[in-house]
């Protein structure tokens, strides 16, 4: 066995020369800001999904009419021409919610620093605001998104593998059917075929009263969550408003570049292995439990290299308001996952089962849960208490599986925050269990977990410690530490410590990595050494990258200890409605598995809403289409480096459509750049709020209005001129009013005007005139004089 010792001064000379990992990466970040819906510049870290920022400009314009000015005062040196982090919001006293699923940040200010609002207490319209366009969801809609991988052995041609991953969202009015189905085909390999990897029809019950689910079900409950969290049958949940659009904490996202089978584990018990196509996921609905969690997400690369990503993930109790209630019933089937990871219905095991809380005061909710299957019986009541800022939770439940049955209890105490400020998200939990055998003890278990702030930005530090014993025995225990930690000049280091012992036999594992920043003309040059105890081996890699929002590129060797392993060249690129990909690998000859691979892979979809379709890159959300008619053949729609929407010349590219995603149950609202327009063209609309529901697309179709430039002279009936005088143009065909002011000689000037009949009304009751006619003789006429105008009373 090889020691760490060994490989200590390579392992501080890879320090001395490796790059951060982590890339930051320029975003248009969804900005929810006192109700009010934008796009601002920011920044994502892509391994970080708790990392963000926001441009400062951008964010102070967007606060200009929202806040005090006292406020307005203090927060602009603060924010002028540099980033703004979460940590800098908080500060202030503004709490910030960002969703990495839809890449939504909301941000809270409180009613203190808002501005003082004059109140109209006539009727007023809650509605969008005159101009914008409001597109509400089709009721036949949806999408198809196709994943496509080959991959060939180039060492034995006669070896190759194909993957096709389908993710399809249709909506009939209220109902939805969302599913996933993967193929996979190895030349001479097993468990070849389709495999299933979720599928529910699913719809919101009329006036918000619930949420029906059949298929597939994902657990809809935050105060507590069912026993199974992987049933197939029909599902009915209700969650408040507040509850539903809570960000849930144990949402964690990965990137496959190619298939593999997947292993995740908690707290270091393994949890699930799934087998998955290329593609990008989000693991949702995991069984954390309250405090610090220490996930790992580990699996075998086409590079033959281990990849393990860990995650810290903060399970942060909540309470119903009183009176308020959050339920699930469920009727189905358990479903298990085989060896090779492919997910099966077990149609021998029915279970029915029920969550039901209920806020019975401000500070106190009681959730009891229900389990029944063929062999199994479960009984449990949950309390959750609010002392001040903390959370105590009493857990009681009988469980009876065969002819054994099992009592238990347990007390848990969650602090946010100590007196001793370094400590956070702390959690003490103490479990208490018998069963009904005449010669077992008491089993007893003790849980702490805690984070600690080390007082460095985008890092975290946390430790878990569980033990188990019965009488004076101890049966098991288990120490971790799970910390990532961003230094001055942005150096990266990461230690992930484990120490368990059961039954006298011990076991530790430790895993070290460190990244320093170079760049290299423009470019992402890093090497990285990680250490692995449980394997014995150093694991470094030399890579060379580069990101833009459009296209990736990586090329990288790997070495272990001090033996080169494999070589890996990836690039990506992103269209409008293609995303492609391709990988080039070579493994080492005398490797266990020496080859040379080569994979191509191909992203695409197909979305419809109405009558009008498209073709997209992957979209796994609602959505919209905007397109263009016909007469704007000269124009084409292109989405640039931060999702926002513009219009180009055909000639300079773009397409006749475009794809934007939209919150699921959410609205986005949006401005289409239109400046490319001649002085005498204007589009139809070009501010747009669009509705979203579940995974619902709607349609925006853009025309072209032509007008002229306008002017003359308004005169009385004793032919004086009426100077700084207001009135408009007045359409009798569509109502359509274009408003003016008058100069010092009377003269008046409008521009973009339709061709028609129009007469003139003055306000003040100053009268109007004779009909007008604007139209031009030839076609390239633009500029129109109305000469000499009569106002008569």
């Amino acid at each position: 066995m090889k020691s760490i010792s060994n490989y200590g001064l390579r392992l501080w000379l890879a320090l001395l020369i490796a790059p951060l990992h982590a890339e930051i990466i320029p975003f248009a970040i969804d900005v929810e800001l006192a109700g009010r819906a934008l796009e601002l510049e920011g920044l994502l870290a892509d391994d970080d999904p708790d990392y963000w920022a926001l441009n400062g400009d951008e964010l102070l314009q967007a606060l200009q009419p929202l806040l005090s000015p006292a406020k307005l005062t203090e927060i602009s040196p603060l924010m002028s021409e540099r980033m703004i982090s979460a940590d800098e919001l908080n500060g202030l006293g503004w709490p910030t919610h960002y969703d990495e699923d839809t890449l939504q940040l909301t941000v809270t200010i409180p009613i203190a620093d808002r501005k003082r609002q004059q109140l109209n207490f006539g009727y007023t319209n809650p509605g969008v605001p005159d101009g914008f366009y409001k597109a509400q969801p089709h009721n036949f809609s949806g999408v198809v998104n196709a994943y496509l991988t080959h991959s060939h052995n180039l060492s034995d041609t006669e070896q190759f593998g194909d993957t096709l991953a389908l993710r399809t969202g249709v909506a009939w009015g209220p109902v939805t059917l969302e599913d996933g189905h993967s193929y996979f085909y190895l030349k001479d390999g097993s468990n070849n075929g389709w495999q299933r990897d979720r599928t529910r029809l699913m719809g919101d019950l009329p006036n918000d009263t619930g949420f029906i689910q059949f298929g597939d079900i994902r657990t809809e409950t935050d105060i507590q969550r069912q026993i199974d969290d992987d049933l197939f049958g029909l599902s009915y949940s209700y969650q408040p408003e507040y509850i539903r659009t809570y960000r849930r904490s144990n949402s964690l996202p990965f990137t496959l570049e190619s298939a593999a089978r997947v292993e995740i584990i908690i707290n270091g018990e393994p949890y699930r292995t799934v087998r998955l196509a290329p593609g990008q996921y989000n693991l949702n609905d995991l069984p954390t439990t309250g405090g610090v969690n220490e996930v790992e997400v580990r699996y075998q690369d086409q590079s033959g290299l281990l990849v393990q990503h860990f995650f810290n993930v903060v399970d942060h109790p909540n309470l119903l308001q009183q009176g308020d209630i959050e339920t699930q019933w469920v009727l189905g089937y358990r479903q298990e996952y085989d060896q090779s990871g492919v997910k099966e219905i077990l149609d021998d095991e029915p279970v029915a089962s029920a969550v039901f809380s209920y806020g019975l005061t401000p500070n106190w909710t009681l959730s009891p849960i229900v389990d029944w299957s063929q062999d199994n019986r479960y009984l449990g009541l949950l309390h959750y208490f609010a002392l001040g800022d903390n959370f105590l939770s009493i857990d009681t439940n009988w469980r009876k599986q065969q002819q054994q049955e099992l009592y238990q209890g347990a007390v848990a105490l969650f602090v946010p925050h100590w007196p001793i400020k370094w400590l956070r998200y702390s959690n003490i939990r103490y479990e208490l269990s018998d069963s009904n055998q005449d010669d077992s003890d008491l089993l007893h278990r003790a849980t702490i977990s805690t984070g600690i702030d080390i007082g460095l930005p985008n890092s975290y530090f946390s430790f878990n410690y569980n033990v188990d014993w019965q009488s004076s025995t101890v049966n098991s225990q288990r120490a971790s530490i799970n910390s990532n930690f961003t230094l001055p000049n942005n150096i990266n280091a990461g230690l992930n410590f484990s120490w368990q012992e059961q039954q006298g036999r011990y076991e530790q594992n430790v895993t070290l990595s460190f990244s320093i920043p170079l760049g290299v003309a423009g470019k992402n040059l890093y090497a990285r050494s990680r250490y692995d105890s449980q394997r014995s081996q150093l694991e470094s890699e030399l890579n060379l990258s580069h990101y833009d929002p459009h296209k990736d590129w990586r090329a990288s060797v790997n070495f272990i200890d001090d033996k080169y392993e494999s070589a890996d060249l990836f690039y990506r690129q992103k269209l409008d409605n293609l995303n492609y990909r391709a990988r080039l690998t070579s493994r080492n000859e005398d490797s266990d598995a020496p080859q040379r691979t080569a994979e191509l892979g191909l992203e695409s979809g197909i979305a419809w809403a109405g009558s009008s379709w498209a073709l997209t890159s992957p979209i796994e959300s609602s959505f919209t289409i905007v397109s263009l008619s016909e007469q704007m053949e000269h124009y084409a729609l292109q989405q640039g480096d931060y999702g926002r929407l513009s219009l180009i010349r055909a000639e300079d590219g773009g397409s006749n459509s475009a794809v934007i995603s939209i919150d699921n149950r959410g609205s986005r609202a949006f401005r289409l750049d239109s400046d490319v327009l001649e002085f005498d063209e204007e589009l139809n609309y070009s501010d747009f709020v669009v509705y979203g529901g579940l995974r619902r697309g709607s349609s925006i179709n853009l025309d072209l209005l032509k007008g002229y430039f306008v002017s003359g002279i308004l005169i009385d009936k004793y032919r004086h001129p009426l100077v700084d005088k207001v009135g408009e143009l007045v359409s009798p065909d569509n109502d359509n009013s274009y408003p003016f002011y008058t100069g010092l000689n009377g003269e008046f000037e409008l521009d973009m005007i339709p061709e028609g009949s129009y007469h003139i009304e003055m306000y003040e009751q100053l009268g109007r005139s004779n009909s007008i006619t604007v139209k031009v003789t030839n076609s390239d006429q633009v500029l129109i004089e109305l000469g000499e105008i009569t106002i008569e009373q």
